[in-house]
């Protein structure tokens, strides 16, 4: 298939992996706008997560022959981590890419990255990003283009990091020393592996470049309604944070305390708050009373009363706006 091998024996540059579940109306433009990337010694792994919509015959019908794109099925338990780490499995590049299957990619992505990671010897290239719906642009991030350390070091850079990993290459050989797989199913899986990576990188280089399309849609996870399971997941995120950051003996107290309070508030916005808005009072008494009290112990009462404050904050917040944006009164 690849007649030229690149260095450290992997027979392609980049291997991008994709984990699809229910993408039927999506998944052409994801796969398309990989294909067509400059950079041409690539291959594209996709991995079905038991889709029970038409996109594992999409996938079939459109790219069946084409030599570089390869499909594989998650049989066994869900989530998209489960899935990445089939595709890392089975993964032949130099550098590895993540791809999200309702997303796509500017045709320079890859050979941008690549060129950055091999130039600058890094372990992580990454790029912007802009988050986009079918007929609005909703806003764009954009790293701070440079090269830094990870270690320590990169503490200080928290604040200006977003955790996820479909902005960034990653050295496939260094994963691999590293030991850095997917160790949740879902919710949260994305920081943690994004978080391991960039600590334990040597290097990471990143350009300002919006070259990602973070599409936003009805039928995307992060539309679904949250689930209470999701309570369990995040406590799981924290344990293999903990035992994560436990592990790195340069960190201080202080740090290690820097790192869990980022990550903390990261989860209240994205997973706890949409799901905890909409309880009633009854529904967040049991919520305390069982999730909480398994998951956060003692604490439990107070992450009640840091939601109930948030929440009431957010709604004072809420009001004083409208009735700021109400129109001048002509009496």
């Amino acid at each position: 298939m690849f007649s030229n091998e690149s260095k450290d024996n992997f027979p392609v540059k980049i291997s991008v992996i994709i984990a699809m579940k229910n993408a039927e109306k999506y998944i052409l433009r994801t796969i398309d706008s990989i294909i067509v990337q400059s950079l041409p010694e690539i291959e594209i792994i996709v991995i079905d997560d038991n889709s029970d919509d038409s996109s594992v015959n999409i996938v079939k019908q459109y790219y069946d022959g084409i030599d570089n794109v390869f499909l594989y099925h998650n049989r066994g338990i869900g989530g998209p981590g489960i899935c990445r780490n089939i595709g890392l499995s089975h993964a032949r590049g130099e550098f590895i890419a993540f791809v999200d299957s309702d997303d796509f990619i500017a045709t320079e992505f890859l050979e941008t990255l690549y060129n950055m990671a091999v130039q600058d010897n890094a372990d992580i290239a990454v790029c912007g990003y802009d988050k986009i719906t079918s007929d609005a642009f909703l806003r764009s991030y954009a790293p701070d283009a440079g090269i830094y350390c990870g270690g320590n070091a990169f503490i200080e850079k928290l604040n200006t990091i977003e955790f996820v990993i479909w902005n960034k290459i990653y050295k496939h050989s260094f994963l691999k020393k590293n030991d850095i797989s997917f160790r949740l199913p879902c919710y949260g899986e994305d920081w943690l592996f994004s978080f391991e990576a960039m600590f334990l990188a040597k290097k990471y280089t990143c350009t300002k470049k919006s070259l990602y399309y973070y599409y936003q849609h009805c039928d995307s996870v992060s539309h679904k309604p949250v689930e209470t399971g999701v309570f369990s997941s995040i406590y799981d995120f924290f344990i293999f944070l903990d035992e994560f950051t436990q592990k790195q003996k340069s960190l201080t107290e202080k740090m290690i305390s820097q790192i869990e309070t980022n990550f903390f508030f990261s989860s209240i916005t994205c997973y706890i708050a949409p799901l905890y808005d909409k309880m009633s009072p009854h529904e967040r008494l049991l919520l305390r009373d069982n999730i909480f009290s398994r998951q956060f112990g003692q604490g439990a009462l107070h992450m009640k009363i840091l939601l109930d404050a948030f929440f009431t904050l957010y709604s004072y917040t809420e009001q004083s706006l409208k009735y700021d944006r109400r129109p001048e009164s002509h009496i």
